[in-house]
């Protein structure tokens, strides 16, 4: 999730009612696109040019991932056919398509937290990398590697002014994206060359690690030198109160009194931000952020033998839960629909 400002309900999205047409997200951070809006885009109703990234959604081909084994797929089935709430991981949200739009949803003028964090991120800059690097210093570390470790990396754009930071300080500083997407990581590797063609100065390296966190945690703590990991974005939103904790709990197991964490978040609303506003972020008028969480039906459906009805079956609505401080986020089924299943004498039924 890499995708911040909310909450996932049991590691899952969507949850879906009992007795409604609707599938929901938990408390993940989306938005409504209503009904008149989505059928024009599904039926293929000229664009302009800034809907452009959802009509090059629209017409891509579906990507090769190879599909889940057979017990993975049934495992799939069974959490969307669970009551009262049905479950699919978030995870379904990132395949390269999904990549591409959550890039394009970080452009929107609507989504400000990306921007805002860039800045943040540009200001204090220098003192973050001051604090990474002469504290381990201060430890006794003889260490002069430095590595940053960033969870859910997206393009990186905004790492590349604490890299410029960290580099006069280090010997050799390694840049280690971890992301779902290959096409991400290869665009924070080009990133990286570029800088470091323009801008001479110490060794700066990449290494780039494909795979869910879990993958990816264990090979980008046996770099050698000292940490900083990144997890920004307010992905942490994207976990319940109690898979966050295991997160954090795991990445600690693997760091030691020189390593650092720079956590992101966002901040619910209050008298500076209200919940319009925070409503508006994932209600973005081009319609990128619909097409980035129908996409996770697109993609459940080739990696687990399903056939929701991505293109006309479904759309997408939020609001802002006080309650929650986030947004809660529905895909809701337009008629009684069923999904068919490739696990033998099984389907899932959306009541209308």
């Amino acid at each position: 999730m890499q995708y911040g400002g909310g909450k996932l309900e049991d590691e899952s999205w969507p949850t879906q009612r009992e007795a409604s047409n609707e599938v929901s997200y938990g408390n993940f951070p989306a938005f409504p696109v209503y009904s008149t809006f989505m059928r024009s885009i599904w039926k293929g109703l000229p664009h302009n040019e800034a809907d452009a990234a959802v009509a090059a959604w629209l017409s891509a081909p579906d990507g090769a991932e190879r599909p889940l084994p057979a017990d993975a797929r049934a495992a799939v089935v069974e959490e969307l056919r669970h009551r009262p709430k049905a479950r699919l991981s978030h995870t379904f949200l990132y395949d390269e398509l999904g990549s591409t739009l959550y890039e394009e949803i970080c452009k929107t003028p609507e989504y400000f937290l990306t921007g805002h964090e860039a800045a943040l991120v540009k200001a204090k800059a220098a003192d973050i990398a001051f604090d990474a690097f002469h504290s381990a210093a201060a430890n006794g570390d003889e260490q002069d590697v430095q590595v940053v470790v960033e969870f859910g990396s997206g393009d990186g754009h905004k790492t590349l002014a604490l890299l410029r930071a960290l580099r006069p300080l280090a010997q050799h500083t390694i840049y280690a994206p971890l992301d779902l997407s290959a096409e991400a990581l290869q665009t924070c590797v080009s990133a990286v060359s570029a800088m470091v063609s323009s801008e001479p100065g110490r060794p700066l390296s990449t290494m780039p690690l494909q795979g869910n966190y879990d993958e990816t945690l264990f090979e980008a703590a046996a770099l050698p030198g000292r940490k900083l990991y990144l997890f920004m974005g307010s992905n942490l939103g994207n976990f319940t109160d109690a898979q966050a904790i295991a997160f954090l709990r795991g990445v600690a197991r693997h760091m030691t009194h020189r390593d650092r964490l720079l956590l992101g978040v966002d901040t619910p609303h209050s008298s500076t931000k209200s919940p319009s506003m925070i409503e508006a972020a994932y209600n973005d008028a081009r319609g990128v952020t619909a097409a980035f969480t129908i996409n996770a039906l697109r993609h459940v459906n080739r990696v687990a033998g399903l056939d929701f009805d991505w293109r006309d079956g479904w759309c997408h609505e939020a609001k802002y839960s006080h309650d929650e401080r986030a947004i809660v986020t529905h895909l809701v089924s337009r008629r009684e629909q069923v999904t068919a299943s490739s696990v033998p004498h099984d389907c899932i039924v959306t009541a209308s």
